[in-house]
């Protein structure tokens, strides 16, 4: 197919539908060595592209993303929304706690079942927020598998902290060994300002209120990881921020943007979101720009075989 007709149905007839549901959809809970169970939500089993990994924030989980999952699905791309340990769908204690290296090697079990399944050698990963710190911990080990990282609003740095006494608390569980649960610093207003997903949030018995101490002090350590082992991160990245987000800090974020050595980068700003971009008034324009995002991909693919053709 040529290129430009490519991306015309691209634009004109899926972008424009963005909250189209994939046809296919199931829910698998993929095992750990220690035993656990990833939950894993699937949209589009039956495409053909290089699957795609999303990965949620800190107090979302798998289901606040399913138009996003659904629409990416409907391009074609498998796509794989896990639920965090102690998250979602997840078994395991609500706000529960996962290493760093723990949490790195859940994300490369599902990565080696889609790859495989998919008979692909790499995957693209989308994370938000608190997903997209995660998904760029992966990135710094596991580089050579990522076709891609889509990082929207990412928490590399925030705004958003604990109070004074609960810092105490988490250095005190960690002196003593022992572990207590803290407030999540967020709020509903903060992820959006349309009343119909505030409402949502608000509602959703799924959400977290709180999370472990350990889990805490887990997201310092991996912040200082990720800043230290960033020269590893040589794939594409796409980054998104929201113009009014009260949470993450877009400047800092932009600098952390600016240092990658990957040669194929791409930021966007999106000025009237809050936090979530699925969750306002610039989703379109965010999904548009994810769908040429995957397509700039299919474009080299599409220039490759055309120069053979023309070669041969």
């Amino acid at each position: 197919m040529p290129l430009n007709t490519l991306t015309n149905i691209l634009l004109n007839e899926r972008i424009m539908k963005p909250t189209t549901t994939a046809d296919n959809k199931d829910i698998k809970f993929l095992s750990t060595p220690q035993g656990l169970k990833i939950p894993v939500t699937v949209y589009g089993r039956n495409g053909d592209g290089v699957p795609l990994l999303m990965l949620h924030g800190l107090q979302s989980h798998s289901g606040w993303f399913t138009e996003s999952a659904s629409f990416i699905a409907s391009l074609g791309i498998p796509v794989y929304a896990i639920d965090r340990y102690g998250s979602g769908l997840s078994k395991a204690p609500k706000g529960g706690f996962r290493s760093l290296k723990d949490s790195i090697e859940d994300i490369d079990i599902v990565a080696r079942y889609a790859s495989e399944l998919h008979k692909k050698k790499m995957v693209h990963i989308l994370g938000h927020c608190y997903g997209a710190m995660l998904a760029a911990a992966y990135a710094c080990v596991h580089n050579y598998k990522i076709k891609s990282l889509i990082l929207p609003t990412p928490a590399i740095f925030t705004k958003s902290d604990i109070t004074p006494l609960d810092k105490l608390k988490i250095i005190w569980s960690k002196i003593s060994g022992s572990d207590v649960m803290i407030p999540i610093p967020l709020s509903a207003e903060m992820m959006s300002d349309i009343d119909e997903y505030v409402s949502f949030i608000k509602n959703d018995a799924l959400s977290l209120h709180d999370a472990s101490s350990r889990f805490f002090f887990e997201v310092t350590w991996m912040r200082k990881f990720i800043l230290k082992n960033s020269v590893n991160i040589t794939a594409p990245v796409f980054m998104a921020f929201a113009g009014k987000d009260p949470i993450c800090q877009n400047n800092k974020n932009k600098r952390f943007f600016d240092s990658l050595r990957s040669e194929k980068k791409e930021l966007k700003v999106y000025n009237s979101a809050r936090h979530i971009l699925e969750f306002s008034c610039e989703k379109d324009n965010f999904f548009k720009d994810i769908a040429i995002w995957f397509d700039s991909f299919n474009r080299v693919l599409i220039l490759v075989l055309t120069i053979f053709s023309v070669c041969v």
